[in-house]
């Protein structure tokens, strides 16, 4: 509708045939910040660069590999995604679990959490979490 920052996902129709889209500014960084994240490199012919391997890369948690390994892996893909394309927003940390550290999480399935700030906000910080996987 009017007066709305962003789109929020999936679009969904209201009254007068806008999507329903978020009015705070907060509320529009976390939109924008999750699909950077959620994005795969290569998805944006104008842009290959635009967005993060963590989609292609989830699965190696599930073979073995070094949880720590793994989650400096996200950690550097979701940082530098969001140096290049959201410069206003610092990554302060991120977490990945899987059915081990959590039991509310799916065999198949990491839950994210990217815990960020924001420049022209002094004070304003705020978690973003999602699911990855089946």
């Amino acid at each position: 509708m009017p007066g709305d920052i962003n789109f929020k996902f999936p679009l969904k129709k209201v009254t007068r045939g806008f999507p329903e889209g978020h009015r705070t500014t907060e509320a529009a960084i976390k939109e924008d910040l999750k699909l950077l994240i959620l994005t795969k490199k290569g998805e944006r012919v104008m842009d290959p660069d635009l967005g993060t391997n963590i989609s292609n890369i989830y699965g190696e948690l599930f073979n073995n590999t070094d949880k720590v390994g793994m989650q400096k892996v996200f950690e550097r893909e979701i940082t530098s995604a969001a140096e290049k394309y959201m410069p206003s927003i610092k990554i302060t940390a991120v977490t990945v679990k899987d059915f081990e550290d959590d039991p509310s999480v799916d065999f198949n399935q990491i839950v994210v959490g990217v815990n960020y700030s924001h420049a022209s906000n002094q004070g304003f910080n705020d978690t973003l979490t999602f699911r990855i996987g089946q």
